[in-house]
């Protein structure tokens, strides 16, 4: 059994729609696959693609990620009421949206539900300064295609409604009955805030720095959070999958090693600096 991992998928890019549903039918019949979020606004295109990809695995993992959560198609009143249709929807078609144990590889799979802590909405924001940055996020999309119910005003609040669906995978009376001696959990959102800047020798095989192509945005005030990773650890995780950023990193970290593996956008992987892998990444065999 292998573990096949990739985030940020946007099926909307025909390209990214034609690499996803191209996967063979037969190589990955005893595998495992972990799409951790950003998949598609578009109700009917995850249904065609949990359609086209559960026949093909073992099992297929997935938490849905921001862009999934956009509402400006309108079929839904906010999108809490999206996320709750999205979860209705895998498990009426056997995507695993809970953790689940393999005890025949002694292995534990934790999904875990996240979002973000702005600048100003949090001590866990992950937020980091930049020089000139617009602090209004004004070209940020979740601002104008995410809604919230009225008792979630600002992201700090929402961010703890989704920490909180992980709770109870995270008792002791839990782990002490399922916790498996090899853990994997994996989130759409950034756990940490070292994971956002690249390192130096992240750069070296990138060919070096090049010019950003967003001067006043600051990815990192919508990044995730640090409490993210506080559920990480009390899980005692071996391996974290995340997405969100669109860029690969694959470190270990005070014990833990995060992986991230994008498909991005079509342009993104065009781009000779790119870290973006148009191939899910094989992190694991059991």
């Amino acid at each position: 059994m292998r573990i096949f991992a990739v985030s940020d998928i946007h099926i909307d890019y025909d390209d990214n729609w034609n690499y996803m549903t191209s996967l063979s039918a037969a190589y990955y019949a005893d595998d495992i696959l972990i799409i951790a979020g950003d998949i598609s606004d578009n109700m009917e295109k995850l249904k065609r693609l949990f359609a086209n990809l559960q026949p093909k695995f073992r099992d297929i993992f997935y938490v849905p990620g921001n862009h999934d959560l956009w509402v400006r198609l309108k079929e839904f009143p906010d999108s809490i009421a999206k996320f709750k249709a999205i979860l209705a929807l895998c498990l009426g078609v056997g995507i695993v949206i809970q953790p689940k144990h393999y005890i025949e590889h002694s292995l534990s799979i934790f999904p875990l539900f996240s979002w973000y802590i702005k600048h100003d909405e949090g001590p866990d924001s992950l937020y980091k300064p930049k020089v000139g940055e617009d602090k209004s996020l004004a070209m940020w999309a979740d601002n104008y295609f995410t809604r919230w119910p009225s008792d979630l005003t600002d992201s700090g609040m929402v961010n703890d409604y989704f920490l909180q669906l992980n709770e109870e995978y995270l008792e002791p009376e839990y782990q002490a009955q399922n916790l498996s001696q090899k853990v994997i959990s994996f989130s759409h959102f950034l756990p940490r805030q070292d994971l956002i800047f690249s390192t130096a020798t992240e750069r070296k095989q990138m060919g070096g720095d090049f010019p950003d192509p967003h001067p006043r945005f600051n990815f990192s005030s919508v990044a995730g959070s640090s409490s993210l990773d506080t559920q990480i650890r009390r899980l005692g995780c071996d391996i974290h999958i995340y997405g969100h950023q669109h860029r690969n990193r694959n470190r270990r970290i005070d014990g833990i090693q995060y992986i991230s593996n994008c498909l991005g956008y079509p342009q993104e992987r065009q781009s000779v600096n790119t870290v973006v892998s148009p191939v899910a990444a094989d992190i694991l065999q059991i």
